[in-house]
């Protein structure tokens, strides 16, 4: 699977939308008809995307150095 363009937006706090899709580091399909929708911080979808599966100490030295939104907010 590719991604030519992916769009996120904040989410609306308090709420949660289940993932239609699963978010893993495998090769797991499941046909979306072209909308994937979800309700997780960014950190989740990066993994996602390239496909990596970090230990909490790696994640946590990624984090680091990036805003603390990316950890915290949700985006969907």
């Amino acid at each position: 699977m590719s991604f030519d363009v992916a769009s996120i937006r904040p989410s609306k706090p308090g709420t949660f939308t289940p993932p239609n899709f699963p978010l893993s580091s495998d090769d797991a399909y499941a046909p979306t008809a072209g909308l994937f929708t979800a309700d997780f911080p960014l950190i989740h979808y990066i993994e996602f995307a390239y496909k990596i599966w970090l230990t909490r100490e790696q994640r946590d030295s990624i984090l680091v150095h990036l805003p603390k939104r990316v950890a915290t907010e949700n985006f969907g």
